[in-house]
């Protein structure tokens, strides 16, 4: 919570204040309360604002107060609290530093401090992205004691929005700001403090991360009602029982968000959503241009993490491997978005993969190529481009990949291939000179499709020189 400065007479003078306004209506029942002033939860001491930008910064106080902004980096703002006691104004921001002061004045006055400048992202999702640095019980993250003895990152601010599932959107939330230290990031996400860190080493900038996920939840439970009713109204898209609901998610932990200034959202959610892989590709388009729409910052960047191998029902089925298809898939109808594969790091006997170092510096790659300048850094791994028949072989051609592609073992397992009678058998795959790959199994004697990594728990093989897996694909659609 913010801490709140009140003047000696009145603080003394407020209970007789309340009840006045009480009784001319205008105390009215708001989160924050429409008496003394009140930044929203997301505001607190040892945060990060967005760096020369134009940030939103909100509350509540009193109706009709004016409110009046101060920062010590010299810029300022007004606003007017309405009818509700709500108030927003928009402040500029300074290049990257600090410690910084913001004075918020109106009925009362407000400091917010150790206030820095720098980058701000969210992250969210269920919980591979939720996973601390501590770990959950038994399921460990690779180093995590070498990690957290370097972990005295105080550039590096976090934020956990307290889980909250609302069936209305929530005007406000709880969470606090910490500095970045062992004993706070323990219980930070691995993933989220990983991609900060690397973008910290990068860019030596302060780096504020936003945490919002819950473990075990569908995408729908992070969507907007009116988002799913207006797009969905014709499939049964339903949650189990046990876990929030549809939209109460979004209501309690991402709306309250908005509009604080981000740069942009790490993702990593989809193992609830196994079961119904056929709706994820429209429901997380959906969902990303639902957020972009509400917080009014255009097409910020949105870049997500590809489930992991597990044996969720047989790690030979293939349900995981249609999820992991339609999020690549997705790809294609989101704007500024990219994906991280993370097939060589799952673990067929943990949906909790322990090594989450690589899984955020490869969601730092996206943001350091797209968003900071790092043009020469490869983002993406290898995504099949083409395929052409010749004889009884199949050569496949790939995007992503420049330099050319590579296994990172002796052979190019993972493939098969199959003719038209839709049987596939395992194939031999080789890499060609000119960067194609050829597929064949004797067996086939005129191909007609290929699947690589086609199933729930595979080992992946196929990479570009710098290092990136390729997702799990299929030529056909059967």
């Amino acid at each position: 919570m913010n801490e709140l400065h009140y003047p000696s007479r009145l603080r003394l003078a407020l209970p007789f204040l309340a009840a006045i306004l009480a009784l001319v209506g205008l105390a009215q029942a708001q989160p924050g309360g429409a008496g003394p002033t009140r930044l929203a939860g997301i505001f607190g001491d040892n945060m990060v604002l967005q760096r020369e930008a134009r940030v939103n910064v909100w509350g509540w106080d009193a109706p009709g107060t004016r409110i009046q902004l101060s920062s010590s980096w010299g810029a300022t703002a007004e606003a007017t609290a309405d009818e509700s006691g709500y108030w927003k104004a928009v402040l500029e921001t300074a290049e990257a530093g600090g410690p910084h002061v913001l004075t918020v004045e109106g009925v009362d006055t407000v400091h917010v401090r150790n206030i820095l400048l720098g980058e701000v992202w969210l992250a969210s999702g269920q919980s591979n992205m939720e996973m601390p640095m501590r770990g959950f019980g038994n399921q460990p993250i690779t180093d995590s004691q070498r990690e957290l003895l370097n972990a005295n990152k105080p550039m590096i601010r976090t934020f956990r929005v307290d889980r909250n599932r609302s069936d209305d959107p929530a005007q406000d939330l709880n969470g606090t700001w910490h500095v970045g230290s062992p004993a706070t990031l323990k219980e930070f996400s691995a993933v989220a403090y990983f991609f900060a860190d690397t973008l910290l080493g990068q860019l030596d900038v302060p780096i504020g991360m936003i945490g919002s996920y819950w473990g075990g939840t569908v995408i729908e439970a992070w969507m907007k009602e009116e988002v799913l009713a207006g797009n969905f109204a014709d499939e049964e898209l339903h949650t189990p029982g046990r876990q929030p609901g549809r939209s109460t998610l979004y209501n309690g932990m991402i709306h309250p968000l908005i509009p604080f200034t981000i740069k942009g959202v790490i993702w990593y959610q989809g193992e609830s959503n196994r079961n119904r892989p056929q709706y994820y590709r429209r429901l997380l388009a959906a969902m990303v241009e639902s957020w972009r729409t509400e917080w009014r910052q255009g097409d910020f960047p949105f870049y997500y993490v590809q489930i992991s191998p597990y044996d969720y029902d047989g790690r030979h089925a293939v349900g995981t491997a249609l999820l992991r298809e339609a999020q690549l898939q997705a790809l294609d109808d989101i704007p500024n978005a990219g994906m991280v594969v993370s097939l060589d790091y799952g673990n067929c006997l943990c949906i909790h993969p322990f090594d989450k170092r690589p899984i955020g510096e490869r969601l730092a790659y996206w943001a350091l190529k797209h968003q900071y300048g790092f043009d020469f850094l490869q983002a993406a791994g290898p995504v099949l481009r083409e395929m052409t028949i010749e004889g009884n072989q199949a050569i496949l051609s790939f995007d992503n990949a420049p330099n050319g592609i590579i296994s990172r073992y002796e052979r190019l397992d993972e493939f098969q291939i199959a003719g038209s009678n839709r049987i596939f058998s395992p194939a031999t795959a080789f890499v060609n000179r000119n960067g194609t790959l050829t597929v064949m199994a004797p067996e086939v004697t005129e191909p007609v499709a290929v699947r690589y990594a086609f199933r729930n728990c595979p080992q992946a093989t196929l990479f570009n020189t710098e290092g990136l897996p390729a997702s799990s694909f299929r030529t056909d659609d059967w």
